[in-house]
């Protein structure tokens, strides 16, 4: 239920603010926490985009692959 509440307040966080690498990273993480690996996937691209020096976008975003577990995301976190 904690990661739901937070997943809410980092929903409105990104809207708010969308160029806040921080925040989409931890938008991804609390997605991976409530079952939702797409959504978790799609945050973490877009913190590579708006953080392309933050080494924990790439990592957030292979965490996200790999959980995903199908080929194609395999593949890419390879």
């Amino acid at each position: 239920r904690r990661y739901d509440e937070a997943r809410a307040a980092l929903e409105r966080a990104v809207a708010a603010t969308p160029t806040r690498t921080v925040a989409w990273l931890a938008l991804s993480d609390a997605r991976l926490r409530t079952g939702d690996t797409d959504g978790a996937i799609q945050a973490a691209r877009t913190a590579r985009q708006t953080g392309p020096v933050d080494f924990n976008a790439p990592l957030s975003l292979g965490k996200a692959l790999l959980l995903k577990k199908d080929k194609a995301s395999l593949e890419e976190a390879t």
